[in-house]
């Protein structure tokens, strides 16, 4: 969700874990021009294949300042 007072753009990185908590890949998703107060769905998308019982979590995010998709 954008909380912020300005049409932002957002990069999201992640980190795929193995059942044990080893970071066995990783990956990202982003959004574009995301309006205040909006919010999106993304998949994660990475490279390679990763074992079943993989999960994944966010490790890193950043927000930029953009201009409006319209």
């Amino acid at each position: 969700m954008n909380g912020s007072s300005t049409t932002s753009s957002y990069t999201i990185m992640l980190e795929f874990l193995d059942a044990e908590g080893v970071k066995v890949a990783e990956g990202g998703a982003g959004v574009v021009a995301l309006e205040p107060g909006g919010s999106a769905v993304r998949k994660a998308q990475g490279l390679g294949e990763v074992p079943q019982g993989t999960t994944c979590r966010i490790s890193d995010v950043w927000r930029t300042p953009s201009e409006s998709a319209e």
